[in-house]
């Protein structure tokens, strides 16, 4: 299982997603009386976390063979636990419950055991009047708002600055001359072209730094414009997350009244995997 774990882990960095779930060694509790800790593999033996009980290889297959009930899965081998007691056609979720069960699609093919089919439930984000006119004001989209606070900040800047932020032109020069530098020195002593590379990229590296400090110098001459994005990106994203992991139902019922019931059937398609914004 730790084979399998740490090359999906590996695979799913690489396509640019968060683990929702890492896996162990061993991904069983042990379960007896009110009794419920991991099993660990010790010295040859497989204990019982925190407590005196251990087990040979032997033991530990004849206790599961007399007593499965005592082995309850970790968040690793739930879904596939239940799935081989009462299988599922289909799984439907939200984002993170999705790519929490796509990361287990190795386990599953490693133990030959039917894997559901995945569908992605709605989920929708209610734009309030206040916050859509922040954003009409500060020039950005209703689908902007999904950017990081700080690209939104940066993008504002950019279109909002007279300033030269960008050292791109300038970094594109000084390199020109370094290339010329290390075809002289290669002429003179070949060694002397790695040196020439090195000084290049730290020069580099200062230009870049450089480059940052001008943005956070322009940054603080707009702080009035950039607090109205913190604002707008805070109610919108609670606690930097989407609003239906925070916010209740109830408080937008009350202050939409049943019309935001209606809008919200009218425009969701259960089965469509669609992310809805709603304007009241």
């Amino acid at each position: 299982m730790q084979k399998i774990s740490t090359k999906v882990r590996k695979t799913w960095r690489s396509l640019g997603y968060k683990n929702q779930v890492n896996g162990r060694d061993i991904n069983f509790f042990y379960l007896i009386d009110n009794l419920r800790e991991r099993l660990i593999f010790e010295n040859g033996k497989y204990i019982v976390n925190h407590t005196d009980i251990s087990f040979t290889e032997e033991a530990l297959k004849a206790e599961i063979e007399l007593h499965p009930e005592r082995f309850s899965p970790n968040v690793v081998m739930r879904p596939m636990y239940q799935e081989v007691i009462l299988p599922n056609v289909a799984y439907i979720g939200g984002g993170a419950e999705v790519a929490y069960w796509m990361q287990l699609k190795a386990n599953f093919d490693f133990y030959k055991v039917d894997f559901p089919v995945l569908l992605l439930r709605n989920s929708a984000l209610l734009i309030d009047k206040r916050s859509a006119q922040n954003l009409y004001h500060l020039g950005f989209s209703l689908e902007d708002i999904f950017l990081p606070v700080e690209e939104l900040k940066n993008i504002w800047v950019k279109r909002n600055t007279t300033a030269l932020l960008s050292l791109a032109d300038e970094t594109r020069a000084i390199n020109s001359i370094f290339d010329q530098i290390k075809l002289n020195a290669y002429k003179i002593d070949k060694t002397l072209s790695v040196s020439t590379d090195t000084a290049k990229q730290r020069t580099n590296h200062l230009l870049a730094n450089l480059e940052k400090k001008l943005f956070r110098a322009e940054k603080r001459k707009h702080e009035t414009a950039l607090l109205q994005i913190d604002n707008v990106k805070k109610r919108l994203f609670p606690n930097g997350a989407l609003q239906e992991r925070t916010l209740n139902i109830a408080p937008m019922y009350v202050n939409y009244g049943e019309d935001f019931l209606s809008s919200c059937i009218e425009n969701f398609e259960p089965l469509g995997g669609d992310f809805t914004v709603l304007l009241p």
